[in-house]
C-alpha cells in the first residue's frame, strides 16, 4: 500500500511499514508514493518526486531505477506503472509522458508519440489499460483525457468531455478525470472527481454525464476517485465524501452502498480470491461475496472499538471475525450468514488484534499480548498458552506468530524467539 507517508505490507495479519532514508541505498526513494505495480517477485513503484524504485519482495530490499535525464538530485514524478507485453512496463512520467522499461535489466526508452503536442501535458498518465478488442494498444488516461495508442507505431486517437457549464452558460472540458472501466467492446465508464460518472461509447464517441449530487443530497461534490466492477450488473465508486457509491448498471441509478460506513473511500484492488480491498482515509477495509460485509484492517494507532478488525477464512464455509471490542469474536457461516459469538475468558486481555494458523488451529492474539484459540464446542475463547510460557510470550511483546517445524517462532521489537514444543 502507498501513501503520503511510504510504504506499508500487508499480511493478513500486521503491516510492515517502509520509508525513505537518505543514508541507506536499499531504502525507498520517497515517502510519497504515487503508483504501485507487481511482478513476479518484484513491486514497482511510482512516486512525486522520487523518482522510480524497485523492491525485491523476498529480501524487502528497494533499487532506485534513474530515467532518461534524471539524476540523484533532480527525479520525476511517476504517476503510472503497467504492463506491456512479456517483458516490458509501460511508465509516465511529469516530465516524459511514455516510456517502455525491459523488466531484466531496468533498459528505458522514450516512445515517441506522433503529435504527442496535441496532447495534455504536465502531469503525465494516471492510468493504463489494455485495449482487449485491438492488439498492440492501450487504453491512456490523464486528467482530462482518454488515450488510445499504439504501443508500435505510436499512433493516437483523443478523447475528451465537456460538461454544461451553469455559470459560463457554455460547455467547458472536464479536467479532474480519475479512472477508468472498460465494461465491454464497446462501453467504457470513467470516473470524474467533481463530475461523478461518464458513460462512454467509444466507438460511436457518443457520451452521457451521470451526476452524484442526488446521491449525498447536500449538493456537493462527491470528489470520486475510483471505479470497480462490483459485479456484472453493478459498479462502485470510491468517493471522499460518501464512502462507496453502488452504481447499478440496468437502472442506471446511484445508492449509497451500506456495508462500508467509513466517510472516504480512495481506491479499489482486486485480489486474485476474488475481494475487494478498499483504501480509505485511514484504514484498509476488505470485501469477500462470501461474507456480504466488510473486514475493517488498521494499524493499532487507528483501532476503533466498533471496527471489524480481522477475516480469517478457516474452511470454505466458516470465517472467523474479530471486532476492536475487547476480546470479541466469532464464527460466521458463509452459508447461512449467520455469526454465532465466541465468548471470552473473565479475566480477558485487550483488543484482538491478529490470528495464525498453528497446527490448523487458529489462535488469536491480543495488543496486551494473551493469546487464544477457539473451543466450539463451548463457543468461547480459551488461553492456548499457560504457565511460565503465557507470561515469557507477555514479556516478550510479540508482534507476529507462525508455525515452524516442531513448534512455533514469534517475532517482536527485542528480535525472534523460537519454542521448540508447547505443553
Amino acid at each position: 500500500m502507498g501513501s503520503r507517508n511510504g510504504l506499508a505490507r500487508f499480511d493478513g495479519n500486521n503491516f510492515l511499514y517502509f520509508k525513505a532514508d537518505a543514508f541507506d541505498s536499499s531504502s525507498i526513494s520517497n515517502n510519497n508514493i504515487a503508483c504501485l505495480h507487481t511482478e513476479g517477485n518484484f513491486l514497482y513503484a511510482g512516486t512525486y518526486g522520487g523518482g522510480l524504485f524497485v523492491m525485491d519482495l523476498l529480501t524487502l530490499k528497494a533499487r532506485q531505477v534513474l530515467l532518461p535525464g534524471e539524476s540523484k538530485a533532480g527525479r520525476y514524478s511517476v504517476t503510472m506503472i503497467a504492463p506491456a507485453g512479456k517483458d516490458s512496463l509501460l511508465i509516465s512520467t511529469n516530465k516524459l509522458r511514455l516510456l517502455k522499461m525491459h523488466r531484466s535489466n531496468f533498459g528505458t526508452r522514450v516512445i515517441s508519440i506522433a503529435g504527442e503536442e496535441q496532447l495534455a501535458t504536465g502531469q503525465g498518465f494516471k492510468k493504463c489499460l489494455p485495449a482487449l478488442h485491438l492488439q498492440d494498444h492501450v487504453w491512456l488516461l490523464d486528467h482530462e483525457e482518454i488515450v488510445l495508442l499504439n504501443t508500435k507505431t505510436g499512433s493516437f486517437r483523443q478523447q475528451t468531455f465537456d460538461r454544461n457549464s451553469r455559470l459560463l452558460q457554455k460547455k467547458e472540458k472536464i479536467n479532474d478525470l480519475s479512472s477508468m472501466y472498460i465494461q465491454n467492446d464497446s462501453i467504457a465508464w470513467i470516473a470524474a472527481f467533481y463530475d461523478g460518472l461518464i458513460e462512454w461509447n467509444y466507438r460511436s464517441g457518443q457520451y452521457h454525464i451521470h451526476s452524484l449530487g442526488s446521491v449525498n443530497g447536500n449538493g456537493n461534490p462527491p470528489y470520486v476517485s475510483d471505479i470497480t466492477a462490483y459485479s456484472p450488473a453493478a459498479l462502485w465508486l470510491a468517493t471522499s465524501h460518501d464512502g462507496i457509491i453502488n452504481f447499478d448498471l440496468a437502472a442506471k441509478q446511484f445508492s449509497k452502498e451500506p456495508f462500508f460506513n467509513a466517510g472516504s473511500a480512495r481506491t479499489f484492488f482486486k485480489d486474485s480470491n476474488n475481494g475487494t480491498w478498499i483504501a480509505a482515509a485511514n484504514e484498509l477495509g476488505y470485501y469477500h461475496p462470501w461474507y456480504r460485509g466488510f473486514a475493517k484492517i488498521s494499524s493499532p494507532l487507528l483501532q476503533n472499538d466498533d471496527r471489524l478488525l480481522l477475516l480469517k477464512w478457516l474452511s470454505e464455509e466458516e470465517a472467523l471475525l474479530a471486532t476492536g471490542t475487547k476480546n470479541r469474536a466469532g464464527l460466521l457461516n458463509r452459508l447461512t450468514y449467520e455469526a454465532t459469538e465466541l465468548k471470552a475468558p473473565a479475566a480477558g486481555g485487550a483488543t484482538l488484534f491478529s490470528v495464525a494458523m498453528i497446527n490448523d488451529h487458529p489462535v488469536l492474539k491480543s495488543v496486551s499480548n494473551d493469546f487464544y484459540t477457539i473451543d466450539k464446542e463451548k463457543q468461547m475463547l480459551q488461553p492456548f498458552f499457560s504457565g511460565q510460557v503465557a507470561v515469557a510470550l507477555k514479556s516478550l511483546k510479540v508482534n507476529g506468530m507462525a508455525p515452524v517445524k516442531n513448534g512455533f517462532l514469534f517475532t517482536s521489537s527485542k528480535g525472534v524467539a523460537v519454542m521448540d514444543s508447547v505443553n
